[in-house]
């Protein structure tokens, strides 16, 4: 059984001749939910973490090229559908020489690996009391890292070298929802309480100092999924048309939402126009037609770039500055849960509602033949049936939209239609899903009407969570 969701209905995507597909990377049973990646400063390889619902995570790596295959380094094992990934650096002068692998899970667990050692987390943290939704690491001269929960916390954590473990710094606490986002804007110091971000299901971003919300930022009309500090301004950033006009010094986030929409907004007090009012977006890109999952960040010869995934079937492609999207490139499947950059290559990674990973580069060179080995580049064959697949997702969203659309018009009685499959050769099964509908009845009534088995009510009830918790 598997799911996605409608909610507005909007065009179909079109496709990008600059990015083109290289590697499906096959180790995950169900999909894979989160990914991370990182540049190992030990072998020069580049590395990515993909989680899944099927309560793993995985650890891949290659050479610096595109034309290189992937290799399964480590499987982590433990979870209970693991929601987030992250690395640690490795900082000899800590005591981490080779790093850590993080895993945060729905069992409410950050479990902390020993990249080498994926048999036995190193340590297990327990402090939260729901879900672990997020992770996110700073490089700093001393590690840490912020997590984010359905208990409506975030939790920044710092490593204490003296015991060789981490231990909880800070509580974020506030909002009245589920923390899917955060990012750390400064990290502690000895002396500084350092600055963080979060992001919730009730709809605000909070920024703290130290422990005390310092400000709040409104302006998303539904879930907020994912924030992302986004790099210093460049000389020319500022200028051109788009109002308002940026701060040469203006440090800038990014936020993705349920609302379709990715805001960017300042971190600048001149932007507050009241003491803990953070102000409007100063810019909202516009081009998703249906939930927006995931961001990340690379730049190239022209300046920074903003990637967005989400549940259209696609990942974008954005000038964050003057809100122009560049590229709209449809992934094989509905929902494109997570994205991230390899940093040697620029190469984007997605995490896919299919089960596989997927790595999308801008070197076009192509395999001879279909691939036999795991992680090998793709054949010119194979990346031709996977355009296919995409293109044919499309078409299936297009008309799920306005069937969605015609639909609310009708009764307007439901916020979105999650489309579950429950067999390879049946289409999928519409189940209309409203905010205020008891959720365990709604799965029942579902599972009686079609005659499914009892286990899928659980199964339902969690998607409809993660759909709008």
């Amino acid at each position: 059984m598997s799911f996605s969701s409608s909610g507005p209905a909007a065009a179909s995507a079109s496709s990008d001749d600059d990015f083109h597909l290289t590697h499906v990377l096959r180790a995950h049973t169900s999909d894979v939910r989160c990914v991370a990646t990182t540049l190992d400063p030990l072998s020069g390889r580049e590395a990515l973490l993909s989680g899944s619902r099927d309560e793993t995570a995985v650890l891949w790596s290659r050479e610096q090229s595109p034309n290189a295959a992937f290799d399964k380094d480590a499987s982590f094992h433990g979870h209970r559908f693991c929601s987030a990934v992250e690395f640690i650096s490795p900082s000899t002068s800590a005591g981490l020489p080779r790093g850590q692998v993080l895993t945060g899970s729905l069992d409410a667990q950050i479990r902390c690996f020993d990249p080498l050692r994926p048999d036995k987390p190193l340590q297990l943290l327990s402090d939260h009391w729901d879900n672990v939704a997020v992770l996110k690491a700073h490089t700093a001269d001393e590690p840490v890292f912020i997590s984010g929960s359905w208990d409506k916390t975030a939790r920044v954590w710092v490593w204490d070298r003296t015991v060789a473990k981490w231990a909880c710094r800070w509580v974020l606490r506030t909002h009245e929802q589920a923390v899917w986002g955060v990012e750390i804007i400064e990290p502690p110091t000895a002396t500084q309480s350092g600055k963080y971000l979060t992001a919730s299901a009730d709809l605000f971003i909070r920024l703290f100092h130290g422990d005390q919300l310092h400000t709040v930022y409104a302006g998303h009309t539904d879930v907020v999924r994912s924030l992302l500090l986004l790099p210093p301004l460049a000389p020319t950033d500022g200028a051109g048309s788009a109002d308002p006009v940026l701060f040469p010094d203006e440090r800038l986030f990014a936020s993705s939402s349920n609302d379709g929409t990715v805001r960017i907004w300042s971190l600048d007090a001149r932007r507050s126009p009241t003491q803990g009012n953070g102000g409007d977006a100063v810019r909202v890109l516009r081009g998703h037609t249906s939930l927006v999952y995931s961001l990340a960040t690379y730049q190239d010869a022209s300046g920074s770039r903003l990637v967005s995934s989400g549940e259209d079937g696609t990942f974008r492609i954005w000038n964050p500055i003057c809100s122009r999207l560049l590229h709209t490139i449809a992934v094989p499947v509905v929902s494109v849960w997570a994205v991230a950059v390899l940093p040697a290559s620029n190469d984007i990674v997605v995490g896919c509602s299919d089960g596989l990973v997927r790595v999308y580069s801008r070197q076009a060179a192509r395999a001879e033949e279909d691939s036999k080995m795991l992680g090998a580049p793709l054949s010119a064959g194979e990346a031709e049936a996977e355009a296919q697949k995409a293109a044919e997702v499309q078409r299936t969203l297009a008309t799920r939209n306005t069937e969605t659309s015609e639909q609310s018009t009708q009764d307007g009685t439901h916020d979105a239609v999650l489309h579950i499959d429950i067999a390879d050769d049946k289409p999928p099964l519409p189940l209309a899903v409203s905010r205020s509908h008891n959720w365990l009845q709604v799965a029942s009534d579902f599972v009686a009407l079609h005659a499914l088995p009892h286990s899928y009510i659980e199964r339902i009830v969690e998607y409809i969570q993660l759909v709008f918790q």
